[in-house]
C-alpha cells in the first residue's frame, strides 16, 4: 500500500505536555493560521506491502492576538501512523486522541504565556512529536510516540515519549501485567529490570533504582515495547533520577518471565514489517 503525507495547516487549538505547563513563563500571543488549505503530496517513494499510511500535522502561529499584545511564534508538528485495516481502528482514534491532545495542550499554554509578556518577541517555540514503529503483524503492532518540545523557558528542549502495544485481535491496547502470567510474575519481572538498570552503571542508588522498578507504581512500567522473544523497558528523562536526562531502557527476555500465551499468538501472524528499534 502506499505510504502517503497529509500536510494540514489550521487545526484548532495545539497542545502541550505538563512540563512546558511547569514552566508556563514561556509564551507571547498566538493566532491561528488564516489560511485554510488541504495539500495532498505525492510520496518521494511508494514502499511495498506497508500496510499504514504516515500522517503529518503542521501548525504555525505567527501572529498576535491583538496588535497591541506580545508576538509569539512557534511551530508544532506531528507524524504519526494510520493503519489501513479495520481491525486497526481503535488504535488509529487513540493515536489522533492523543496526538491532538499534545498539540491542544501545548497551544494552551502559548496562548496563557502570551498575556505574560515573558518571551522575547523574536523567540520561536517549537513542538513535534514522530514514532518508530518497532513491530506490525495483522493481529498487532508496537510503535513508540517521542515528542519534543522547546520554549525560551527551556531553550534546550526536553523529550518525552509514549509507548502503545495494540492487540487487534481483542482490541486493546495492552498493559505489562496483560502479558505476564499472574502478579507473581509482574514482581519478577522487575527485579529482572532493577538489575539490568544496575548493569548499566548509570551511578544511581539502590533506592532509586527500587523506586523506578517498583511494581507497585503503575507509571513505571507504562512505557514498554514488546517485540519477537523480548520486551522493551523504557525509562522518561529524568525518570530513573534527576541527573538522568536521556530515555534508557533495558531488554527482558521472554525466557526469563512466564508470558500469556497470546502474546506469542498475536506477534507469531504473518509480519509485513519488524523494526529492530533503538
Amino acid at each position: 500500500m502506499k505510504r502517503l503525507n497529509f500536510h494540514i495547516s489550521r487545526l484548532s487549538a495545539f497542545s502541550s505536555t505538563f512540563i512546558c505547563a511547569f514552566f508556563l513563563i514561556t509564551a507571547v500571543g498566538c493566532k491561528v493560521d488564516s489560511q485554510s488549505t488541504t495539500t495532498w503530496t505525492p510520496p518521494k517513494s511508494i514502499q511495498i506491502n506497508t500496510p499504514y499510511f504516515i500522517r503529518t500535522i503542521e501548525k504555525n502561529g505567527m501572529d498576535a492576538i491583538k496588535q497591541d499584545d506580545p508576538l509569539i511564534r512557534y511551530v508544532a508538528t506531528a507524524r504519526y501512523p494510520e493503519y489501513a485495516s479495520p481491525s486497526f481502528t481503535p488504535l488509529n482514534e487513540y493515536i489522533q486522541e492523543y496526538v491532538h491532545e499534545k498539540l491542544e495542550d501545548f497551544s494552551d499554554v502559548m496562548l496563557a504565556g502570551s498575556y505574560q509578556g515573558v518571551f522575547p518577541e523574536d523567540s520561536v517555540s517549537e513542538m513535534s512529536i514522530d514514532f518508530t514503529l518497532f513491530h506490525y503483524t495483522a493481529a498487532f503492532t508496537s510503535v513508540l510516540l517521542e515528542g519534543f518540545e522547546k520554549t525560551p523557558a527551556v531553550p534546550k528542549g526536553f523529550k518525552y515519549y509514549k509507548s502503545i502495544n495494540y492487540d487487534a485481535l481483542n482490541e486493546q491496547v495492552l498493559l505489562l501485567e496483560d502479558c505476564l502470567l499472574g502478579s507473581e510474575e509482574l514482581e519478577k519481572f522487575s527485579g529482572i529490570v532493577g538489575q539490568k538498570i544496575a548493569e548499566l552503571n548509570l551511578g544511581l542508588t539502590e533506592k532509586q533504582i527500587k523506586n523506578a522498578t517498583d511494581p507497585g507504581q503503575p507509571e513505571n512500567y507504562e512505557l514498554f515495547i514488546i517485540r519477537p522473544g523480548e520486551f522493551l523497558v523504557f525509562f522518561q528523562p529524568f525518570q530513573l533520577a534527576p541527573k538522568i536526562r536521556e530515555e534508557k531502557w533495558v531488554t527482558v527476555s521472554f525466557n526469563e518471565v512466564s508470558i500469556q500465551p497470546f502474546i506469542l499468538d498475536i506477534i507469531a501472524y504473518h509480519s509485513w514489517l519488524e523494526f529492530n528499534g533503538k
